[in-house]
């Protein structure tokens, strides 16, 4: 016999409930209404979740990385730039 929860929370932008649910358990097979969040975080619900993007600037080059002791070693570079946005957000041009 597992012991069940009436739990309620709000933080990080996010009201979540688990109602009935078994103590520290998940199961596919549970009803929607057992477990669940909303999103209070306007930027989110309207542009997305924030995700970081990647362009390739140059590369691959060859190129040689020289360790603390004193060894060096051959290895293959690849320059990118990476940025952290929101996928329905209009992108600035890179600089």
């Amino acid at each position: 016999m597992t012991s069940r929860v009436l739990n309620l929370s709000i933080g990080e932008w996010e009201i979540r409930w688990q109602c009935r649910a078994g103590e520290g358990e998940w199961s596919r097979d549970d009803p929607w209404w057992m477990h669940g969040r909303i999103s209070l975080d306007l930027l989110r619900v309207l542009f997305g979740p924030r995700r970081y993007s990647y362009e390739t600037v140059d590369g691959p080059v060859l190129g040689w990385v020289e360790m603390p002791e004193g060894d060096t070693h051959q290895v293959q570079q690849t320059l990118q730039r990476q940025r952290l946005g929101r996928p329905r957000l209009k992108r600035a041009k890179w600089a």
